[in-house]
This record gives structure tokens, C-alpha cells and sequence, in this order.
């Protein structure tokens, strides 16, 4: 195998490359031997690659004694990220990751220099997770810039960051990120294990690693958090979590995630106490809205009119009286309705889906109602249970309880109230059934720990948040010292 890198390293490159019009293949010589160059054009910064790589190695002919690749790395280039390797398939693969090869036919040496150029968009607002206090910088497509809008926010020696490669044909770049003397040392073991267990062709979002790690495929509730927000990771880091980046994505996956932070948003810790804790409890009171409301509708319009005030259950009865559809199929035809406008809002232009996913639904809603095909109180029921389910921060929390909401609906419609309650209860049961890397996913609610409660659905004074979550286990466990004020 050496002597067929010696002689036929070229033709081995080319050949695995072959029918790739944009490698580009330059020949150096230089004190009579032949150095050859390589890269991708579109990868590659053309400039970096005539000022740093071929300007130097022109003046080096000038030298008394011969050049070797170790040299030429060492004091030539002036280039910050050089590597050499003897595999040449190694090597290919760095060529398609934007480095240059340089090589020759005397050595087995091959020099890989980081020349990439990559398109990549700039950091801007975030998109999904806005907030009327807090950053505007949002992670974007590029690895590089997402960790350095990280570290920007954590000057710390013991934040480490440890790269891998996923994805046999795609070679995405994988980079996990973590407090070394925080996070406890079996969860970040595990971790490592499953992202090792990978074997997968190509990896184009951080979704596919999201589902290939997950414990409960099949379960509604995500369990784990991915977020766009540079500020969200670095306190998720600093309470002893794990962050996984993936090149390519904007959204950076956080592990172990647990029910309550979906719920979570990075403005409640940025405003005053009082305020924070109202944002956050009618968050949670909207969830609820939007997962039980269309089941209690049915349960009471159908089941148990008698247990609402006669003035409400008769406006609600002169309502359906000229309605041909039981409730179930009012509700179950508009809020298939609804998820259509969703669905076609997100698809079209920025600047016209908000617009015609509002006007389509009063439209819809209003034409429905006067051509009574549904009641004016289920078109209540459906805006109350829509804008529940859109104050909830994490769009695939908000998509899961969506799925459940339909469930909840359908046992309703069979068994009324009494459906309703299995119903919830097997939900109960399931959320503390569930873990996120052996963290329990209904923490701290169930095991009840009640230091952890100071972080839940209202939050205490900062003052008074001194530990970090005990069901994470984290080394160090102080957030901060027990103070008083001396003024």
C-alpha cells in the first residue's frame, strides 16, 4: 500500500474523484520536485490559496536545501489550520470538506490546509424563538459561528467542545459541547455512546440525530430540546446539560430535556420576578387550553349538559339547533381546517401567509356559521384552542399536544367526561413512565423534589435560585452563594 501511494497517489485522488468537473488539479515545481494541489472550486477561498498557499511555496525555490511536506507545514505556509495524513482516502475526504491537498510523489505525507469558503448566512434575529427582552443573535447554518456565539457567553476554560463525524456519504460535522466540571460524567458517557451507535448514510438536520438518540421513538413528547437561541444553550450548559451542533442547521439540540422546559422561555428569567412568573403559569394555563378544550365541549354539549348554567348550555343548544353534524364532526372537520391554513401559511412567502392564514380563517369560519354548518360556540372553542397552542415557545411540544388534542377529542366523543379523565390520566402515567437519558422526564414534578420547584411553573427571586437542578445530578451543584442584602 506505501509503495501505491508513492507511485499512483494522483491517480487514486482523481479516480475517487472522478467526473467532478469543478476539482481543480494545479502542478507546482519546485527545487525539481513536483508538488501537486487540489481543491474544489466553490469549496475553497481562490485568494487564501494564491496568497498563503502558492505565493510561499514559489519564493521557497529560492532555498538551499530540499522541502518536505513536514516543512512545508511547519515553516512555509502561513496558514492557522494544517493537518497531515497518510490515508488518502482520509485525505479525500477532507478534500470535500473545502481543504487543499498538497502532496508529492516522494512522500506519503499528505498536507491538508483549510482553505473552506463556504456560503453561510449571516446571524440575524431569531426566527422562531422571539422575545421582546433578550439577544437578537440567533445561531445560523455554519458549526464554526454557532460555537463561537456560545463561547461569546461563556469564558470559560472548562467549556469543552468535541467534534465527530456522522453520516458515511455526507460526512456532517458533529460537535458536542459541555461544562466539564458541571455535567455529570455517565450522562455525557451516554451520550457519546448513542451518537457513536449511528450508521447512517448522510445527516442534513439535526433532526435526524434528534430521532436516532431519542429513548421512545413512538412517543408523542420530544424528548429532547433543540433551540435557535445562543443564550438558552449557554444556560442549559451552565445548569449541566449537553449541546449537540450540527453543520448545516441553525437549531442546536440540547440533552437531557425534561416536560417542564418545553415551557420555558429565556425571556422569563430576563424580566422582573412577578412578570416572569405571570408569563410563564399562563403559558402552562394556555397548553392546557388548547390540549382539553375541544374534549370538554363535547363532553358537556353531549354528555353532561347539566352540569353547565341553563342560560349557557341554551345559547349553546340555540346555536347547534339548525346544525345538521353532531360536535365531534363540527370539531373534527374545523380543526383539520385549521391545521390546512397552518400548513399552507408556513409554505407560502414570508409576508403573505400570516396574512391570508388570518383572512382564510375568518372567512372559513364566518361562511361555515352562516351556512350552519357549524355553531358560533365552536368557532370560540377552535380560536381559544388555537391561540393556546401557539403561546406555547417550542413548536414540537406545541405539535405533540396538537396530536394529543385529537385523541382527547375522539375518546371524548365515546365516553364524555369520564373518557376525558382515562384519557389524561394515561397521559399522567406515560410523561412519568418517560426518561431523557436516564433523567426521569417529568422531573421534578415525579420523584417531587422540592429545591427544584423554585424553577417550575412560577419561578422564585434569582436571589433565591441558588442550586442547579438536583435531578441532572451536576458536579457542582451551587449556582450561586446564599447572600443577604447589606443595604
Amino acid at each position: 500500500m506505501t509503495k501505491k501511494k508513492k507511485e499512483h497517489l494522483l491517480q487514486y485522488i482523481l479516480s475517487k474523484a472522478d467526473k467532478c468537473d469543478d476539482l481543480i488539479l494545479r502542478e507546482l515545481v519546485i527545487l525539481k520536485s513536483s508538488y501537486h494541489l487540489l481543491y474544489i472550486e466553490g469549496l475553497c477561498d481562490i485568494e487564501m490559496i494564491e496568497h498563503r498557499i502558492i505565493r510561499p511555496l514559489l519564493k521557497a525555490r529560492s532555498a538551499e536545501k530540499s522541502l518536505t511536506i513536514k516543512s512545508i507545514k511547519d515553516s512555509i505556509l502561513p496558514v492557522g489550520d494544517i493537518s497531515l495524513t497518510k490515508c488518502a482516502d482520509d485525505a479525500i475526504g477532507k478534500l470535500f470538506s473545502g481543504n487543499t491537498l498538497l502532496f508529492t510523489h516522494d512522500e506519503e505525507d499528505i498536507l491538508a490546509i483549510d482553505t473552506a469558503k463556504i456560503p453561510e448566512r449571516a446571524v440575524t434575529d431569531p426566527a422562531i424563538e422571539t422575545v421582546v427582552r433578550g439577544a437578537r443573535d440567533s445561531f445560523t447554518e455554519s458549526i464554526k459561528t454557532n460555537i463561537s456565539l456560545v463561547r461569546k457567553r461563556i469564558k470559560n476554560n472548562n467549556l469543552k467542545v468535541e467534534n465527530t463525524i456522522l453520516g458515511q456519504r455526507s460526512n456532517t460535522s458533529i460537535s458536542i459541547m459541555y461544562i466539564d466540571d458541571i455535567v455529570l460524567p455517565d450522562l455525557l458517557h451516554e451520550i457519546k455512546k448513542r451518537l457513536d451507535t449511528i450508521e447512517i448514510d448522510v445527516v442534513l438536520e439535526s433532526g435526524y440525530i434528534e430521532q436516532l438518540i431519542e429513548e421512545n421513538t413512538f412517543s408523542p413528547f420530544p424528548q429532547i430540546l433543540y433551540t435557535e437561541r445562543p443564550d438558552k444553550v449557554a444556560a442549559s450548559l451552565l445548569e449541566g446539560r449537553v449541546a449537540i451542533f450540527t453543520d448545516g442547521t441553525p437549531l442546536v439540540l440540547i440533552a437531557p430535556a425534561v416536560f417542564n422546559e418545553f415551557f420555558i422561555s429565556s425571556e422569563d428569567y430576563y424580566e422582573r420576578v412577578l412578570y416572569g412568573s405571570f408569563l410563564r403559569f399562563f403559558r402552562f394555563l394556555a397548553s392546557i387550553i388548547g390540549l382539553v378544550t375541544p374534549a370538554f365541549y363535547i363532553a358537556f354539549s353531549s354528555y353532561h349538559p347539566e352540569m353547565l348554567p341553563t342560560e349557557l348550555i341554551l345559547t349553546i343548544s340555540g346555536g347547534r339547533a339548525n346544525v345538521p353534524f353532531p360536535p365531534i364532526v363540527e370539531i373534527i372537520a374545523m380543526e383539520f381546517t385549521v391545521e390546512i391554513i397552518r400548513e399552507a401559511s408556513i409554505r407560502l412567502p414570508g409576508q403573505i401567509g400570516p396574512t391570508l392564514s388570518i383572512v382564510g380563517a375568518l372567512v372559513l369560519g364566518e361562511a361555515a356559521v352562516s351556512a350552519n354548518l357549524v355553531s358560533p360556540s365552536l368557532i370560540i372553542v377552535i380560536a381559544l384552542t388555537t391561540i393556546g397552542n401557539i403561546a406555547i415557545p417550542n413548536y414540537s411540544a406545541g405539535a405533540s399536544l396538537r396530536l394529543l388534542r385529537f385523541l382527547l377529542t375522539f375518546i371524548t366523543a365515546i365516553l364524555g367526561l369520564f373518557g376525558l379523565v382515562i384519557g389524561l390520566i394515561f397521559i399522567l402515567i406515560h410523561l412519568t413512565s418517560l426518561k431523557s437519558f436516564g433523567i426521569p422526564y417529568f422531573a421534578p414534578y415525579g420523584p417531587f423534589r422540592v429545591k427544584d420547584v423554585k424553577d417550575t411553573l412560577i419561578r422564585l427571586p434569582m436571589k433565591n435560585i441558588n442550586t442547579r437542578p438536583r435531578y441532572l445530578r451536576p458536579l457542582d451543584k451551587i449556582r450561586q452563594a446564599k447572600r443577604r442584602r447589606k443595604w
